[in-house]
């Protein structure tokens, strides 16, 4: 096994990691196998030192984990969100590698304004954008019955559309007004029928709203309480 050399830890915690300051502890702790960096951000990011005594190291058997789904769809995990996220982030990056392991297909779900989809991809995941916006000043119209009808009298997992924006729009008490991005209706495609686990945040912001996508689209999936923040 490669060791990191220390000056490296830091940058790892603070910057690439992105997942709250508190995990310098730890990685100095576990002195942070190199594998989980690169399964993190891929094997040409960290110049590790030769020379280097191995560190002593136990295979993981992750047998203290949830067990591995075909699709693993994280919403919103990344470093600007390092204060709110509350899970046990070693835990988690043990729990994707054991899903790489298994197979596992990954789908990350970001903002398409503001976030920056970067984590995670030696995975090999494929990023959603999704978005959020204003009170449809216009109003809105029921995709089924074609009924035009004010902002105020939109429910929840009931698809409109916003002719203000061009866009199909849901009502979501995570964001109230959720846009539907080719995107997000690309996500649906790629993994309705598959055995779906979500994880990620936050739980009454983003996360809510991706469940109400799934809803919508009576699409199955289970969710990783574990894993969820805020």
């Amino acid at each position: 096994m490669r060791v990191i050399p220390k000056e490296y830890l830091e940058e790892v915690s603070y910057y690439h990691y992105g997942l709250g300051k508190h995990m310098i502890n730890w990685l100095q702790k576990i002195a942070f196998p190199f594998e989980e960096y690169e399964l993190m951000h891929g094997p040409e990011v960290l110049d590790y030192q030769e020379g280097q005594e191995d560190l002593d190291y136990q295979e993981d058997t992750y047998d203290d984990l949830p067990e591995c789904p075909q699709v693993l769809l994280i919403v919103d995990v990344q470093e600007e969100f390092n204060k709110c996220i509350g899970f046990d982030c070693q835990a988690f990056l043990r729990y994707l590698k054991k899903c790489s392991k298994h197979g596992t297909e990954f789908h990350i779900v970001y903002d398409q304004l503001g976030d920056e989809p970067g984590m995670f991809r030696s995975l090999g995941p494929t990023y959603y954008a999704k978005s959020y916006g204003a009170d449809p000043h216009m109003g809105v119209i029921d995709k089924e019955t074609g009924e035009h009808l004010d902002s105020s009298e939109m429910e929840e997992d009931v698809l409109y559309h916003d002719p203000e924006a061009r866009l199909d729009i849901f009502w979501s008490s995570g964001h109230e007004y959720q846009h539907v991005y080719p995107d997000m209706v690309e996500l649906i495609s790629n993994i309705k029928g598959k055995n779906i686990t979500v994880a990620g945040g936050a739980a009454n912001e983003c996360l809510r709203d991706i469940m109400h996508w799934l809803n919508m689209n009576n699409v199955q999936y289970k969710m990783s309480w574990t894993f969820v923040y805020g």
